[in-house]
């Protein structure tokens, strides 16, 4: 409870970074400890000496119980016990929590983002992570090194990240230069929306701000009712059930334009006490240009917006959606 109450006024961005810099201290003690056992190397990976090679070869179990008696000694256990604390203080968080929960990443993958936002926020985080991978290549967030950092693993984990994990299916993150997701080592990068929110304490969609509009309840009931009837049908729709294939249930509005159409979504939406994304989606494919990819990239941050916000996702003037677009944003989102 006394962690609640004292990080009420901290900011994510700060939270994230203690995180990282306790969870950092406490490894480069570990390596420095391997350094002066000649269990490591003495100048990062540029040279192999026998004593990493024996480290590496040694029973993983034996290595978690020489780390772990590490921890117990008194000033570790000091820097142990702070990474706890930012552990908590981040589990806390307000923004924080609701990131990780609205897209629901499991631990690694939440480990991994956090560390990724953190090397955006100081770069200079670069080069304490080469020095705690024993790798001056290592200079970028990766699976093992947030294993590393946040599981206290001395081994390479699982990977973090599977072809439609959260990360990857939301826009999240991406790997760098192409490497494959699911490999350890592969460098991350975070999506600039993930880092803007960060700091704003609240989701933003920079790239598409100019090209979709929330309305809000209160706005759509203030606006006159054109197609009531319509509205009606549309309500008696069991839009909270969803098909055997797990599916949202999709309305398409059909009319000349200037016929009301957004309109009568958002009181649609309004009805349901929700607000509405208006999306021009000519202007977005547009914005993506003749790669397909980045027009399935830039429909799943439209639909992400509107995931985060709990609203019904209005597509304006989608005609020029390719079935195969449709279905595959279908099936990233599950909207």
């Amino acid at each position: 409870m006394m962690a609640a109450i004292g990080t009420s006024a901290m900011l994510t961005t700060d939270l994230v970074m203690a995180r990282v810099r306790a969870s950092a201290r406490l490894r480069s003690a570990w390596m420095e400890r391997m350094w002066s056992e000649g269990r490591t190397s003495y100048d990062q990976g540029l040279a192999i000496t026998p004593g990493e090679v024996r480290r590496i070869l040694t029973e993983p179990g034996i290595e978690a119980e020489r780390y772990r008696q590490f921890l117990e000694e008194n000033e570790v256990s000091q820097m142990s016990r702070a990474v706890e604390e930012a552990d908590e203080a981040l589990a806390w968080n307000g923004f924080w929590n609701w990131m990780v929960e609205t897209f629901e990443l499991d631990t690694s993958e939440r480990d991994l983002l956090c560390l990724i936002v953190a090397v955006e926020l100081d770069p200079r985080l670069s080069r304490v992570l080469a020095y705690l991978a024993d790798d001056t290549r290592a200079t970028n967030p990766s699976a093992t090194l947030a294993a590393m950092l946040f599981e206290n693993k001395q081994t390479a984990p699982r990977p973090a990240v599977t072809p439609m994990s959260a990360l990857l299916r939301w826009r999240l993150a991406q790997p760098l230069s192409g490497e494959a997701a699911w490999q350890a080592k592969t460098a991350w990068q975070a999506d600039e929306a993930v880092l803007l929110s960060v700091r704003a304490e609240r989701w933003v969609e920079p790239t598409l701000e100019r090209i979709a509009r929330l309305i809000e309840p209160d706005t759509a009931k203030q606006l006159p009712r054109v197609y009531p009837e319509v509205l009606n049908e549309m309500l008696a729709q069991p839009l909270n059930a969803t098909d055997e294939k797990n599916e949202s249930v999709e309305i398409a509005l059909v009319g000349p334009d200037g016929s009301g159409r957004e309109t009568l979504a958002a009181q649609f939406a309004a009805t349901t006490g929700r607000p509405l994304l208006a999306v021009k989606t000519p202007l977005l494919l547009g914005l993506a240009g003749s790669d397909p990819g980045a027009a399935r990239n830039a429909m799943v941050r439209a639909a992400r917006w509107a995931h985060a916000a709990g609203a019904v996702l209005y597509w304006r003037d989608a005609e020029s959606v390719s079935p195969s677009d449709w279905s595959e944003v279908r099936a990233i989102t599950a909207l």
